[in-house]
């Protein structure tokens, strides 16, 4: 499914970020069992995970709206990255 799903954004030309690759993070490199990011159910995100999902995407979004450094070209992507940044603490 998240191969399908990045196929298709990319075929469109939008972008997306990557919500699994930031649960699979928590998971298998924070070794987060699964009932600290998930309600009880054990299918949706909890209160915690949601807010630190809003926050990774709300600074990728800010870093692809801020002008390059190098460049002073606006980033116009969040990149297929931009999950893997934030959980590698590499946005603002």
């Amino acid at each position: 499914m998240v191969d399908l799903i990045s196929s298709a954004t990319k075929q469109e030309n939008v972008d997306v970020f990557h919500r699994f690759a930031l649960l699979r993070h928590w998971h298998e490199n924070d070794r987060m069992p699964f009932e600290v990011f998930l309600s009880s159910d054990g299918l949706h995100m909890n209160d915690w995970s949601y807010n630190c999902f809003a926050k990774a995407l709300a600074d990728a979004i800010a870093e692809a709206a801020t002008p390059d450094r190098n460049t002073g070209q606006e980033n116009s992507r969040i990149g297929e990255d931009a999950a893997a940044k934030a959980v590698a603490g590499e946005t603002r």
